[in-house]
């Protein structure tokens, strides 16, 4: 899950058009025995810290930049201090990180707006609809009240300057590519090239080892599993199940990286192809590579290609273990076991570096 991050100085607000069409065809609707996002440390304003300590005045702060502190966690790993019994205890008056999941913000030279698609909350079928062509339309479902915390926290935001910067600095990353990427591309040839390329690893995506902090580790839930962490052992990759108050309750078990790509079968190909046609289109993924900086001489296309391809691979990878660990494993890989990798991959992807802002 996303884990604690800084929130921005509001002393310069810029009106902004919020981007929503990565929403479109998405339905929500929270799980109450899930939990899972509430496993991290979110950032509160003074205001904010104000509220929550009326309510239970040694909840503990953790220090921040600029004002802001961090609601601690129960312990390594753990959930927020408010969670308890997989209820938040201040669900009325929960931070802005809180409020606006599973929404995530990212402003480059614009504010777009996407889902964590970890969230076991959100209908992955619409992402069918991302394959190639036209993308989905329509209002999504179940996110009026995180699109009204959004829309409230960019008012308070400095977004204009943010685009600004990040319109400039658009102009000078694209330099240190040659030759950039070309804008006539379509979205099915770059969505067929990344489909077509074989990675034998997922690249920055292998999750560290569990000796490196339970903190560390991308997070998932899973009925059959409830929420676990994903960590790279010396057998392949194993699967830790966690405890609200910290610490893990233990091994899951270790699950071997397949050799070779699993087959697909007709609707799990589309559901992957989809997967990666919406994150094609997030501008995160532009801006995480501007970060990253060139793999080599290829083009900013072919060095966006490569991440999707790694993208794809760690999909494959993690849904395949998730799949032995909850029944055996399968030959084909349909929509089930895709929708599993996704969810297992997708927050980890977006907390990657980006040279943009995220609100």
């Amino acid at each position: 899950m996303r884990r604690s991050k800084s929130r921005p100085d509001a002393s310069d607000r810029g009106a902004a058009t919020l981007d929503v069409a990565l929403l479109s065809g998405f339905r929500f609707q929270c799980r109450p025995d899930c939990g899972l996002c509430c496993y991290a440390s979110p950032a509160v304003t003074v205001v904010e810290q104000r509220r929550l300590l009326q309510i239970e005045p040694e909840a503990p702060m953790d220090p921040g930049d600029g004002g802001y502190r961090f609601i601690a966690p129960q312990g390594e790993g753990g959930a927020c201090h408010f969670l308890s019994a997989n209820r938040c205890r201040v669900h009325a008056l929960r931070p802005f990180p809180c409020a606006e999941y599973p929404l995530l913000v990212h402003v480059g030279s614009r504010p777009q707006a996407t889902l964590v698609l970890t969230c076991p909350g959100l209908d992955l079928s619409a992402l069918d609809g991302y394959a190639g062509g036209p993308a989905p339309e329509g209002p999504p479902l179940g996110l009026k009240s995180e699109l009204a915390m959004v829309h409230l926290e960019m008012g308070r935001s400095p977004v204009g300057e943010w685009i600004g910067e990040g319109m400039r600095l658009d102009r000078v990353l694209r330099k240190r590519w040659s030759p950039s990427l070309e804008a006539t591309e379509s979205i099915e040839r770059r969505l067929a090239a990344a489909m077509s390329r074989s990675v034998p690893d997922p690249g920055s995506l292998v999750p560290p080892p569990r000796s490196d902090g339970l903190d560390s580790l991308p997070l998932l839930f899973d009925p059959g599993l409830g929420r676990v962490g994903l960590a790279s052992g010396t057998d392949g990759l194993e699967l830790w199940r966690l405890r609200e108050s910290g610490g893990d309750v233990g091994e899951v078990g270790s699950y071997p990286v397949p050799q070779g790509e699993p087959a697909l079968d007709e609707a799990g190909a589309r559901r992957l192809r989809g997967y990666l046609g919406y994150c094609l289109r997030r501008d995160s993924l532009t801006w995480q590579r501007f970060a990253a900086g060139p793999r080599g001489t290829g083009t900013l296309e072919d060095d966006l290609l490569r991440d999707l391809a790694e993208l794809r691979a760690a999909v494959l990878i993690r849904g395949s273990a998730i799949s032995m660990a909850t029944g055996g494993g399968v030959a084909t890989f349909g929509v089930t076991e895709i929708d599993r990798g996704i969810r297992a991959t997708d927050a980890d992807w977006l907390d990657r570096r980006t040279v943009g802002r995220i609100l």
